[in-house]
């Protein structure tokens, strides 16, 4: 399986296009973070062979659901 190399730009519009993701905001240097209604299967889905990840889930009360993607960690530029 060939493995597609995602540039930010092309990461944030696919997020976008994504049903029920609510905003996609930048996090930091070469990541974004994508705030969505439980859709973190469609995002896994999309970054399934690509050479970004799913950072960090965070859920809290009376917000939407965060997910954190980006290249891993020991792949960023400055080892976030």
């Amino acid at each position: 399986m060939e493995i597609r190399q995602l540039t930010l730009e092309d990461a944030y519009r696919e997020l976008n296009n994504i049903v029920d993701v609510v905003a996609v905001t930048t996090d930091g240097p070469g990541s974004l973070c994508a705030e969505h209604k439980d859709v973190q299967d469609a995002i896994e889905e999309f970054l399934n062979g690509t050479t970004w990840a799913i950072i960090e889930i965070t859920d809290l009360a009376g917000q939407y659901p965060r997910a954190y993607v980006g290249p891993p960690p020991e792949h960023r530029e400055g080892g976030r």
